[in-house]
This record gives C-alpha cells, structure tokens and sequence, in this order.
C-alpha cells in the first residue's frame, strides 16, 4: 500500500510526510511564475491524483521521494537552509536547473546523503560552494550553475571532490577555482571513474599535466577560456576513450600532436582561437569517427588532406583564419551525406571552380572568404536549395551579381562584401527572405535594388547614387539594421524610411543627402544608433525625442546645421554619446 502522509518541516526539524513536503515548496517556499510553470503549477492535494504521480516527483515502491525535477520552472529568489527540500532524506535525483535561484548553495544541501545526481545549472547562486557537498559521497553526476559568482577557493576543488570517489560527470563551468595546472589536475585524477569533465572559464592555469592519461575512462573534456598557456600533451592521444575534446580560447603553443586526431572514437576536436598553436592536419583513418573539426584562428599550415573528406562521419569542418595553402575542389565533398558546416576562409587556398558538379551536400554554412575566387562558384547553380548560409566575401570576383544567386530557395544569409562587383545581373521575381544581406565595400552603382524582408542589410562603400523614395521603408519593415553610408547619394532624406518601423541602427553617413531631418527619424522609439554625420543637412534637430527614447548615438558632425541642441534629447537617459 502506497504512503499518504501529510507534511511537516517545522523548526528545522523534519516528518516524513512526503506529499506535504512537496506542497510546502510550491505553497511556502518557491516564488514562481504560474503562467510559465508546467509541473509545480498542478500539483494539488487530491484523493485523486497520488503525489508520486505529479509532474517532476519520481518515488520508490514505498511512495518516498526519491527524484525531484524542478528544472524550467522560472522559480525566483533564495534557496533557504531550512528549505524542506532538505527533508527529502531518500531523494537519488535532484533537477533545480533552468531556474533564477540567487542565494548561496546552502550547507543543509549536504544532508541529502543518498543523492547519486545533483544539477544545479543555469541559476544565479553566489558565494563559496559549501564543503558539506563533499559529504555526498553517492554522487554519480554533479553539475553546479554556470556562474562566475560562485567560487571554489576553501574548499578548493581537491578538497570538493576527495570523497566523491564515484563521481563520473562533473561540470564546474564558469566557477572561479583559480588553481595551477598540477593542483587541478591531481585533484582530477583523484577521480578514477571520471568520464566527463567540463571547467570552461574557471580561471584555470597551465602547463596541462600529462598525468591526466591515467584517466582511462574520460571520453569528453572541455576546457575552454583558460589561461593554460601550455602544450598539448601528446599523451593525451592514449585517452582511448575520448569522443569530445574542447580547448577553445586557452592560449595553447606549441605544435598540436598529430597522434590526438587519430584517436579512433574521437568525434569533436575543437582548438579554436589559439594565436600561437601550430600543427597540419595528419592523414586520418578510414575508421575514424570525426564529426566536427574546428581549427578555426590558429597558425595551422599545410594542404588540406583528402583523407578528412574521406571521414564517412564528418559534418562540420571550420579550418578558417589559417594558413593552409593549396588547390580545393569541390568535387571532393560531393559524395558526403552528412557534411552541414565547411568554411575555408581565410587561408591561402584556391578553389578550382567546376561549373558541371554533378552532386553537393546540401550544406547548412558555406565559407568561401578569401579563397582567391575570380567568379562566383558555378556549380551552386545547380544546387538551388543547398546553402542556408553563403560567404564568398574578400575575394576577386568581379562585373555583375548573377540572378540565379537570388533563386537559391533556401539561402538567408549572403556575404558578398570587399569584391569587385558593379551591379545586377537581374532582380526580377525574387522568392528569397534574406536575415542578412552584406554587399559593402565593392562598386556597385545606380539605384539601390528594393531588398524585401531583409532583417540586416549594409550598402555601404559603393557607388550607389539613389533611392526609390516612395516605398523603401515598406520594403524594408523586418529590417533592423541598415547602413547606406559612404556612397554618393543626394537629395533629401526619404521620410518613407520611417515606415522601416523596426529599425534599431540606421547610418547615413558620408553620402551628399541635403534639405533637413526627418522629424519621423527623431520620433522613433526604436532607434539606438542614428548616423548622419558628413553630408550637407540644414535647418534644426528636431525637438521631438519621444518620452520612451532608445537613442544610444546620435552622429551629426560635418552638415550645416544650426539652432540649439533640443531639450528633448535629455528624454534619452542612456544617450552615452553625441557627434
């Protein structure tokens, strides 16, 4: 027969009364949001509805709590040491992620000795991490909240974990231990049966300690955004387990050892943004596992080896901001089901453009940036619903935008920007929906196209001379961001810019537009950046600035206006700069 006790916490002392144990923490205790809350929201006292059957309780055969998940149940304010949440003596699983806790980790957290997994993750607690977390040597899984306010100094993270001999999964992320490489990593291996560990931005130091290869078991590691200022042992290719490898923003020198791309169950390799890392690329085994390889902002050099598009798995593969040399053909990833992400930007390669492809992957995010093209690649042409996001820009591409790159159905972010084009092949029919368009820095000239539903578009340095007056803010009401600047407009301002209702930053600039401002323009609540600066404006700034006003930059400098500031514009109260 299943329990149906009455709760009761009363003067820190504990009943086993599970069901009123519950409803104390939603009645008393947890300050939450009903309308976003899908589990403590219906949980009511009922002869109808057993207690163990309410949304995120788990009990064991005799009706005790033995898992609890609270997570995204938008609960604000402090945890309390005399929370009843502490009574729960037999709970294994506790879930307070996703949530706005701001207090301290209370020490009563260690009375919960049979917790096998503990997340507290993606909340605001503050403060030391309490020793009595030691105590609950049954942990399997610990994952304390992302948060650079909580600190791991007495205990240090050897004395946190000394008796958590089980743990497997420990995620420490953004908690500031502030330890040597020696001192964590001794503290690691302390934890025979650790598989993942995750300490991204704990103010972690170098050199990284090649014991950790006596971690057998460690399949996923990640490291990123600290001081390391190490090598990469090449020990660490005897970590037969490994599948996840993340050492991202972590000041890493040295060569790369080529033994670590060759593990056969690894699958993510990322060491992105290590200025002074050098390495190649090996020769990769046909039974490698490798997904995702991202060595993107490092000194790597080399060809590209074939045998990485060989991989039967790989699907995103970030070599930009290198110096990988060479020739690219893009028949070399014809045969690939699975590759989502490839950019090659920003190295000395040179892509063989093949007109007559007959297969492409159908590509989420193609960077082609600095790749020595002459012409737009061809074989796209024939891949009209490929490419989700396309970057051909700082290349050589000269003369007209073809029309067929407006037909390619699923294209919503376009780069063309630092080439040589100087118009448009065509703009009729046009079914594509960009979220953002950049054509800056080339040589494009006439009247500006009407772009529809464009969140983000940048015109700027061309040779654009007009405007269609009438209708450009109607085509332009999903555009948040737009910039015409350094071109050679004239003429007035078109107040219909107005109806561009949702524009956050607008600039101008450096263009010969004439006659006064739009008072439309002043009047928006939704502009924070307005550049206007360097052209031959007249008459005042109008005294128009709403009451609700987002301005965060007003550029005017280098026109011929005149009259007082407008008192108006003190209704900008986070107005940081004027010019």
């Amino acid at each position: 027969m299943r329990l149906r006790s009455h709760l009761l916490a009363v003067s820190g002392f504990c009943i086993e009364d599970q069901q009123s144990l519950l409803l104390q923490l939603k009645n008393n205790e947890f300050k939450f949001d009903a309308s976003w809350s899908t589990k403590l929201v219906s949980w009511n006292q009922s002869f109808i509805f057993y207690y163990c059957d309410w949304s995120g309780v788990t009990c064991d055969k005799e009706g005790r709590v033995v898992g609890l998940d609270l997570s995204w149940e938008f609960i604000d304010g402090e945890l309390h040491n005399s929370s009843a949440l502490f009574c729960f003596q037999h709970l294994q699983n506790l879930d307070l992620s996703h949530n706005h806790f701001n207090s301290s980790i209370p020490p009563t957290i260690g009375n919960l000795k049979n917790l096998v997994s503990l997340n507290l993750s993606d909340n605001f607690f503050a403060g030391q991490i309490p020793m009595e977390i030691s105590q609950l040597k049954n942990l399997v899984s610990l994952d304390l909240p992302s948060s650079s306010s909580l600190k791991l100094e007495i205990p240090n993270l050897q004395q946190l974990v000394q008796n958590l001999t089980k743990i497997r999964y420990l995620y420490l992320d953004y908690v500031k231990i502030s330890a040597q490489g020696k001192d964590w990593s001794n503290a690691l291996l302390a934890i025979p049966s650790l598989e993942e560990v995750s300490m991204m931005g704990c103010n972690l130091f170098g050199p990284i300690d090649s014991s950790l290869e006596r971690l057998e078991n460690l399949s996923k590691l990640y490291l990123d955004s600290n001081d390391l200022s190490s090598i990469v042992p090449e020990s660490f290719a005897n970590l037969k387990k490994l599948t996840i490898l993340s050492l991202q923003d972590c000041n890493l020198r040295g060569d790369f050892p080529h033994k670590i791309f060759q593990i056969e169950t690894l699958s993510f390799v990322s060491i992105l943004h290590n200025d002074n890392l050098h390495g190649s690329l090996p020769y990769f085994p046909l039974n490698g596992s490798l997904e995702t390889l991202i060595v993107r902002k490092t000194n790597f050099t080399g060809p590209i080896p074939s045998s990485l598009f060989a991989l039967p798995s790989i699907a995103y593969v970030d070599l930009s901001f290198n110096h990988f040399d060479g020739e690219i053909k893009p028949d070399m990833f014809q045969s690939h089901q699975y590759l989502d992400i490839l950019d090659l930007s920003y190295n000395n390669l040179s892509m063989v453009i093949d007109a007559n492809l007959s297969s492409f992957p159908n590509i989420f995010h193609l960077g082609l940036a600095s790749c020595n093209l002459t012409e737009f690649p061809a074989f796209l042409r024939n891949h009209s619903t490929m490419v989700c996001s396309l970057d051909l820009s700082n290349n050589h591409i000269q003369g007209l935008i073809p029309h067929w790159i407006w037909k390619l159905q699923g294209l919503q972010w376009l780069n063309l920007s630092i080439n040589y084009l100087t118009g448009f092949e065509s703009m009729k029919n046009l079914t594509n929906n960009f979220y953002v368009l950049d054509l800056h820095s080339n040589e494009l000239q006439g009247r500006i196209p009407v772009f529809s539903s464009v969140a983000y578009l940048d015109c700027s340095s061309n040779n654009f001379n007009s405007i269609i007056p009438h209708n450009i803010g109607t085509h332009l009401s999903s555009t948040f961001f737009l910039s015409l600047s350094e071109n050679k407009f004239h003429g007035h301002i078109p107040r219909s810019l107005c109806e561009a209702s949702l524009l956050n930053e607008l600039d101008l600039s450096n263009n010969s537009f004439k006659g006064t401002i739009p008072a439309c323009l002043i009047e928006s609540e939704m502009l924070w950046v307005l550049s206007l600066g360097n052209n031959k404006l007249t008459g005042k700034i109008p005294n128009s600035f709403p009451e609700s006003c987002w301005l965060k930059a007003l550029d005017i400098h280098e026109n011929q206006l005149s009259g007082l500031i407008p008192e108006s514009l003190a209704r900008c109260k986070k107005y940081p700069h004027c010019g």
